[in-house]
C-alpha cells in the first residue's frame, strides 16, 4: 500500500491511500477518494468514502447454502433458509430473507455493513425503506461496550470468511436423509405418513387425540395440537402489530389505519391498485375526505364510466351522474391513476364491489377511529366490542349487492359486500393488529390485554385455500379450524413451515423445537 499526502492551506494535510484489492483471482488497482467537508464548529471534517469496502461482506453473505446454520452474537443459532435476493437498488442489501432465529420464522431485509455503528451513522433508522431489516450482518462490533437502544431489538451475525467456509463446509458434509419418492401434497398420504398416524392414548379418556398425517403433530392430544396452534397465532399476531407499530409511528394512527382498510379492500389481486388510489385520496382535505369520500374513491379509481356512454343501464345512469357532480366539484386533478386487474377475478370481488366494501369500511371508521375504538374495547370489554364491531359493520349497499359492474345487468340473488366472513377477516387481518400496535405504542396493558381477549372470541370464518390445503395435509381433510385465532394459528404454520419446504414433511423446520 503506497501512501501520498497534499497539504490544504489552513486545513492540515490529507491523505490518499493507493490500494489493491483483490476478489477471487482478479485484481483491482485503484484510490479511495476522500473529500473535505466544513463541520458546524468551522473545522474541516473528512467525508467517508463509498461503501465499496461492503462489497466482498455482500459476496460472503450471499454465497452462504440454503439452510445454513448460523450464530448470532446473542448465541442464538438461526437457520438461513434463504439469504435474499440482491438489491440493486437503494435500500437493504439482501431483500426478501427467510431466516428461522431460535424458535420464530423470520421474512425481510438483511442490510450488512462494516461496523455496527454504520447502521446508525448512514442514518438507517429514519429511513422507512429500511423498516423490514430482520438482521444486521456486520464484520466489527465497535458498539459492543455500549449497545445502542436503537439496535437492541435487532439480531447481529459477525461475519468473516471463516465462518462461512464453516457454514458451507457442514452444508456439503451433512447427511441428507433419504427422499421419498412420492411427493407431499395435500389430501395424498405416503407410507411414512401412515406410520405416524396418531394412536388414542387409552389410559387417559380426557386426552383427546385425533389421527393426522403431520410428522410433527403425530402422537399430540388434539389438546396438545390446539395449544400449538393458539401459539402460533400469537405469533403471527404479534409480528403484524411490530411491522404496524413503525408505520403508526411514521404516519400517524389515522393514516396508518385507513391505509391497512384499502390494502384489505385490494387483497389479493389489486392492493397496488388501492395503495396508489389511498396515495391520491390522502391528498384531499380532511373536509373532503369525511364528507364526499365515495365521490372522490369513484372519481379518482378511474372506474367511473361517462354517464353518456352507449349501453349504461338507467338506474346506473342516475347513480353515476350523482357520483360524477360531486368528484367534480372537488377533484384536484391528480395524474397517478390506479391499475386495475380482473384475471382471475370472481363475481363477488370486482374491483368496483371492492371499492364498494371499502367504502363501507370508510364509513364506519371515520375521522381517526384507533383511540377511540382502543378506549371502547377497555371500558366494555371484548365480547361486548366485538357485539359494537359486528352492528357497526352491518351495513347494505342496495346497488352493488345486485350488480357485479356498471354495465353488468341486475343480478337475481342478493349478496351481501360485508358478509359476516368478511367481518371476521376484518378484524384478524385489520383491526386485531392495529389495535394491538396502538396499545404498543402508548404502552398500555390494558389495550393489549383485551385485544387478546377480542382475538381469541372471535368464530371461524370461510375456509380459504390455504386453510383447506392444510387440512389436507394435516388431517385428510377431516379436521377444521373451531375458531378464527387458530385459522390463523393453521396459516402461521402452514406458510412458514410446509410451503417453505414445499410439503417435504423428512426435513420439517418444526421436527426439532
Amino acid at each position: 500500500m503506497q501512501e501520498s499526502a497534499c497539504n490544504f492551506p489552513g486545513k492540515g494535510i490529507l491523505y490518499f491511500r493507493e490500494v489493491k484489492l483483490y476478489f477471487g483471482e482478479s485484481k483491482m488497482d485503484g484510490k479511495i477518494k476522500y473529500s473535505v467537508k466544513k463541520t458546524s464548529s468551522g473545522c474541516s471534517g473528512i467525508k467517508e468514502p463509498p461503501a465499496g469496502y461492503e462489497i466482498s461482506l455482500r459476496s460472503l453473505w450471499a454465497s452462504l447454502p440454503e439452510n445454513a446454520e448460523i450464530e448470532l452474537e446473542n448465541a442464538v443459532k438461526c437457520i438461513v433458509v434463504h439469504p435474499g435476493e440482491a438489491n440493486t437498488g437503494e435500500g437493504p442489501d439482501f431483500l426478501n430473507a427467510k431466516l428461522r432465529i431460535g424458535r420464530k420464522y423470520r421474512e425481510g431485509d438483511v442490510s450488512v455493513h462494516c461496523r455496527v455503528s454504520d447502521f446508525i451513522r448512514h442514518k438507517h433508522i429514519s429511513d422507512p425503506a429500511y423498516n423490514n431489516v430482520i438482521l444486521q450482518v456486520a464484520q466489527l462490533n465497535d458498539l459492543k461496550s455500549v449497545p445502542p437502544r436503537q439496535l437492541e431489538r435487532l439480531p447481529l451475525f459477525l461475519i468473516n470468511g471463516e465462518k462461512i467456509r464453516t457454514c458451507r463446509e457442514k452444508c456439503m458434509t451433512a447427511v441428507q436423509p433419504e427422499k421419498n419418492a412420492e411427493k407431499i401434497f395435500p389430501g395424498k398420504r405416503t407410507p411414512a405418513q401412515k406410520n405416524n398416524t396418531a394412536v388414542p392414548d387409552k389410559k387417559n379418556s380426557n386426552q383427546q387425540s385425533v389421527e393426522t398425517l403431520c410428522p410433527f403433530l403425530a402422537g399430540m392430544a388434539f389438546e396438545d395440537q390446539q395449544k400449538i396452534f393458539r401459539e402460533a397465532a400469537k405469533e403471527r399476531m404479534e409480528e403484524k402489530a411490530e411491522r404496524l407499530l413503525n408505520r403508526l409511528i411514521a404516519a400517524g394512527t389515522e393514516f396508518a389505519f385507513k391505509e391497512q382498510i384499502f390494502l384489505f379492500a385490494g387483497y389479493p389481486n389489486n392492493e397496488k391498485a388501492f395503495s396508489a388510489l389511498f396515495v391520491t385520496f390522502s391528498h384531499y382535505s380532511p373536509e373532503v375526505r369525511e364528507k364526499d369520500f365515495r365521490a372522490v374513491l369513484w372519481g379518482e379509481s378511474g372506474l367511473l364510466p361517462d354517464p353518456a356512454s352507449a349501453g349504461l343501464p338507467e338506474e346506473s345512469c342516475g347513480y353515476v351522474k350523482e357520483l360524477w357532480q360531486t368528484f367534480w366539484l372537488n377533484r384536484t386533478g391528480s395524474k397517478l391513476k390506479p391499475v386495475w386487474n380482473r384475471s382471475g377475478v370472481l363475481y363477488g370481488n370486482t374491483p368496483e364491489k371492492r371499492l364498494a366494501m371499502l367504502c363501507l369500511l370508510l364509513e364506519s371508521f371515520p375521522f381517526d377511529p384507533l383511540p377511540v375504538l382502543a378506549g371502547l374495547l377497555v371500558r366494555s370489554g371484548a365480547e361486548a366490542f366485538w357485539r359494537r364491531i359486528a352492528e357497526s359493520l352491518d351495513k347494505e349497499d342496495l346497488y352493488w349487492e345486485r350488480y357485479r359492474d356498471f354495465y353488468s345487468p341486475e343480478k337475481c340473488r342478493k349478496r351481501k359486500i360485508l358478509s359476516d366472513s368478511r367481518k371476521i377477516t376484518f378484524c384478524t387481518d385489520v383491526l386485531i393488529p392495529c389495535l394491538s400496535a396502538y396499545g404498543k405504542l402508548k404502552n398500555d396493558p390494558a389495550i393489549l390485554l383485551e385485544t387478546e381477549k377480542f382475538f381469541f372470541l372471535l368464530p371461524a370464518g370461510d375456509r380459504n385455500s390455504q386453510i383447506r390445503k392444510a387440512s389436507g395435509l394435516w388431517y385428510d381433510g377431516k379436521v377444521w379450524p373451531s375458531s378464527a385465532a387458530e385459522s390463523q394459528g393453521w396459516l402461521h404454520i402452514y406458510k412458514r413451515n410446509c410451503c417453505v419446504l414445499s410439503y417435504d414433511c423428512e426435513n420439517c423446520l418444526l421436527a426439532d423445537t
